[in-house]
């Protein structure tokens, strides 16, 4: 991609990677961590041409197995409500489209 001049590596992590929410501070620290990284990536490749963005999503995603695991675990009273991989997917093609920012929270 570097020799292309073009491309893009795109994220998808939890909200907890920004967004405080205390049942799910083990997850956090990971997602905040890995958030920290893409950031860091993506200022590194600033003017060549790749983009680096990420998704943070806000809730379970419908019709995958950990967002039925979510669900069955913590009740879905508890939870936003799940994300369709279609509306996912195209978060990620706008991101990908206008490389206008680094991330982008769906679903808050």
């Amino acid at each position: 991609m570097l020799e292309r001049g073009d491309g893009a590596v795109l994220f998808g992590l939890p909200v907890t990677a920004s967004v405080p929410v205390p049942p799910y501070g083990n997850l956090a620290t990971a997602a905040a961590a890995a958030r920290h990284y893409l950031h860091t990536l993506h200022t590194d490749l600033a003017g060549t041409g790749v983009y680096a963005g990420l998704l943070q999503i806000s809730g379970p995603v419908g019709d995958s197995d950990a967002g039925k695991y979510v669900l069955e675990t913590y009740g879905a009273a508890n939870l936003p409500e799940p994300q369709k991989p279609a509306d996912l997917a195209d978060a990620m093609w706008d991101l990908y489209l206008k490389r206008d920012r680094f991330d982008q929270v769906f679903g808050a």
